[in-house]
C-alpha cells in the first residue's frame, strides 16, 4: 500500500511534532492555495495574500485535528475565507463620486425609501406565496432554502421518494418564477 505525501506529512506530525508537519504542508499546499484563491474572480493579490494568512494561522492554531486529508481541510477553509471576504466587499459601503462637489462621498449603507419599499412588496409577495402552498410544500421550500439541506434529505425527512421531492420543488420554483415575473415584471 502506497502513502501519499500527505499522509506522510500528517504521520510526522504525529510522530515528530507539529511545527515540522505544519511547515512540511504549508510548504506543499501554499502555492496550490493561491492558485486556487486567484481563480475567485473579485478577488485581488492582497485579499489572496490576506486569505493565505488567514489560512496558515488556523492551521498552525488547529493544527492538533490534522486529519489524513489535511490538504483539503486547507482548501475548505481558504474556500471559506474567500467567499467570506467577497461577501464583506459587497456589503461594505462604497463610495460615490459627487459632480457637485468634485469630490467623493460616500454612500449609505442603508437602504434608501426606494429599495425599502421594493423589499416590503417582495416580502409580502413571498408571504403571500407561501401561505397558499400546502405544509408538506412549505415545508420543502424552507428545509431547502433556509437549512440547505439535499433533496435526498428532504425526501427522508418528509417521507416522500426523491423524485417526488425533485419534482415538487421543480414546480414550486417555477410556480413561483411565473408569478414573480408578472408580478414584478
Amino acid at each position: 500500500m502506497m502513502i501519499s505525501e500527505e499522509q506522510a506529512i500528517v504521520s510526522g506530525a504525529q510522530n515528530h511534532g507539529l511545527s515540522a508537519a505544519h511547515e512540511a504542508l504549508w510548504e506543499d499546499a501554499r502555492p496550490r492555495l493561491e492558485a486556487y484563491l486567484g481563480s475567485f474572480a473579485g478577488l485581488g493579490a492582497e485579499d489572496v495574500e490576506e486569505i493565505l494568512q488567514d489560512v496558515s494561522l488556523v492551521l498552525w492554531r488547529r493544527g492538533a485535528e490534522l486529519e489524513p486529508d489535511a490538504r483539503a481541510w486547507l482548501y475548505r477553509i481558504a474556500r471559506n475565507a474567500a467567499i467570506d471576504a467577497l461577501r464583506y466587499r459587497r456589503r461594505r459601503p462604497t463610495a460615490a463620486v459627487s459632480a457637485d462637489a468634485g469630490g467623493v462621498e460616500p454612500t449609505s449603507p442603508y437602504p434608501g425609501p426606494e429599495e425599502r419599499l421594493l423589499e416590503a412588496e417582495r416580502d409580502a409577495f413571498v408571504a403571500a406565496f407561501l401561505a397558499g402552498l400546502s405544509d408538506r410544500d412549505r415545508e420543502m421550500l424552507y428545509l431547502r432554502a433556509a437549512e440547505d439541506y439535499s433533496y435526498s434529505r428532504i425526501a427522508a425527512l418528509v417521507g416522500l421518494p426523491l423524485g417526488t421531492v425533485k419534482w415538487r420543488m421543480a414546480g414550486l420554483k417555477r410556480s413561483l418564477a411565473a408569478r414573480y415575473r408578472k408580478e414584478f415584471g
